[in-house]
């Protein structure tokens, strides 16, 4: 009797078997770790095995004379018959032989044909490129580029979005929160692209937290009982349609803002030969990061993006710098920070003490350092 309820269970699964894999592909999905199937006679997308998907792939291998069960479709869909695929590197993997023609810059000069953006563009899409290859277990790429542009209807979000594939569309996201630490590390374990959108929005202490996320190679992520080393997938872009949106000159070779030349009008993009370049590139060791006196470059022309102080003009209103050769007062920080406060409260609000240095040094506020701590060279109007 069991031998023959075996033989049963064994004609039902080879039945189903045969079923599946003639009618259908199907995948395990590394990155969202779900199964997903396509129809092999519809040529459709690879989709999710859903309740609702689950419950037709039963019904139409029933109708085709399988005796089959709902337990014996789990049974096959979560076993390791499933073939495991991780979309993005699938892709690259993929891809045809290059052609030589260089269509990263042509991609850049839609945006800007400053160049010193077409060289660091090149740079972070082979950044991109190689944290989605997986091979860049040391680093991060730590660039994120800004179009800016004041007018709005440009086309900034559409050439962030357009820059992935039709078939890796999916993983792209505009919504991203920095102060939401789990989420924001499950989007960057499982998404390709992540575009900060009106960057201008982020407050100081966000900007800092994103320059942490920003350097990440790996993720450790909180699970049930315990924390688990993951992978980062993800790069960043973002847009603003203001200039004065970057906050610490001191650690602002993270970004890179570069002004659109008007409405960004997109070549027509052979995604296979783009990502050819930069799958080939990468081979041939080209350098996907920026190099010290890259970085210093980066750095000193991003000053014109700093956001000025809400309390710089209240400032000037309090102090004036002292000239060269001109006699000077020293001043401790609390001391500046009282005789603003008392002459505008409402202005120095919302103005930290940590911020307030550092405004102190965008300023231009010499300091000298004393036994008995940081003194300001400054005179009281």
């Amino acid at each position: 009797m069991e031998k023959e309820k075996d033989s049963k269970l064994k004609q039902a699964m080879k039945g189903l078997d045969s079923f599946l894999t003639t009618h259908y592909s199907f995948r395990y999905n590394q990155i969202t770790e779900q199964c997903e199937f396509h129809d092999k006679h519809k040529f459709d997308k690879y989709r999710v095995v859903d309740e609702r998907e689950f419950n037709t792939l039963v019904i139409n291998a029933i109708e085709e004379g399988v005796n089959c069960m709902d337990r014996d479709m789990r049974r096959y869909l979560g076993s390791s018959r499933i073939p495991s695929s991780h979309p993005v590197t699938a892709y690259l993997e993929h891809l045809p032989h290059w052609d030589g023609h260089d269509r990263v810059s042509e991609l850049a000069h839609s945006v800007s044909d400053e160049t010193q953006w077409v060289e660091v563009f090149h740079i972070w899409m082979l950044g991109m490129v190689m944290q989605w290859s997986g091979k860049n277990r040391m680093h991060g790429n730590c660039l994120i580029p800004i179009l800016v542009n004041p007018l709005q209807g440009l086309k900034k979000s559409t050439f962030c979005r357009s820059l992935l594939p039709p078939a890796l569309r999916g993983y792209y996201t505009d919504d991203f929160d920095v102060t939401r630490e789990g989420d924001a590390l499950r989007k960057m374990r499982s998404l390709a692209l992540i575009n900060i959108d009106e960057f201008n929005r982020m407050e100081e202490g966000k900007l800092a937290r994103l320059k942490n996320l920003v350097q990440m190679s790996g993720l450790s992520m909180r699970l049930q009982n315990s924390y688990s080393q993951q992978p980062r997938l993800s790069s960043f872009i973002g847009t603003s349609n203001f200039c004065d949106l970057l906050t610490d000159s001191s650690g602002n070779r993270r970004f890179y803002p570069v002004m659109t030349k008007g409405s960004i009008r997109l070549p027509r993009i052979n995604y296979k030969q783009l990502y050819a370049q930069l799958r080939d590139e990468l081979k041939h060791n080209r350098r996907y990061w920026l190099s010290p006196k890259e970085e210093q470059a980066v750095s000193l022309r991003n000053d014109a993006f700093l956001r000025r102080p809400i309390e710089e003009s209240l400032f000037y209103s309090c102090f004036s710098l002292p000239r060269d050769g001109e006699k000077f007062q020293r001043w401790t920080i609390g001391q500046i920070y009282e005789v603003m406060k008392k002459a505008s409260p409402e202005t120095m609000r919302d103005v930290k003490m940590r911020a307030f240095g550092k405004h102190l040094a965008l300023m231009g506020v010499k300091k000298l350092h004393t036994r008995y701590g940081d003194q300001y060279l400054l005179n009281r109007l």
